[in-house]
């Protein structure tokens, strides 16, 4: 499976944490997964955080969601750091379904991914994020949504 890249713009997404407060910032991109068959899945959404560069070593994460609607079809996090790292990614949607990966080595300036298959709907506005375990303060989350 690889992606395509469509598009891309910088938003804004989340909610504020308090009164007034900025919402936690995002990307969205636009593309879709090919599988071999031929068939595309959209991509639903993607929320990116972090800064690669950074001295603590936890580097950019991103998360992204494919399916339609509802539907997650498979999930993706991604972690892109100038140093050497060793680490393993966690994915939750909602109170339902989690993931913990494998665990995964990155050289400075790789980026290395985690993705799973889904298969599953889920409620209106269920939270769903993507980290890197040493680091559960960065994490790339969405909100899927019909």
């Amino acid at each position: 499976m690889f992606a395509a890249l469509v598009a891309a713009c910088s938003v804004g997404v989340g909610q504020a944490s308090a009164a007034g407060s900025a919402p936690e910032s995002s990307h969205l991109l636009g593309t879709f997964s090919l599988d071999s068959d031929g068939t595309v899945t959209p991509m639903s959404a993607s929320g990116c955080t972090g800064n690669r560069g950074a001295p603590d070593g936890s580097g950019s994460v991103c998360f992204y969601v494919y399916g339609t609607k509802l539907h997650v079809d498979s999930v993706k996090v991604e972690k892109l750091s100038q140093y050497d790292w060793t680490d393993y990614a966690e994915v939750s949607i909602g109170d339902t379904w989690g993931l913990m990966g494998a665990t995964r080595s990155g050289s400075r300036g790789q980026t290395v991914t985690e993705s799973s298959a889904v298969g599953l709907s889920f409620a209106n506005n269920t939270k769903a994020c993507g980290w890197w375990h040493k680091f559960p303060g960065l994490k790339g989350c969405i909100t899927i949504h019909s």
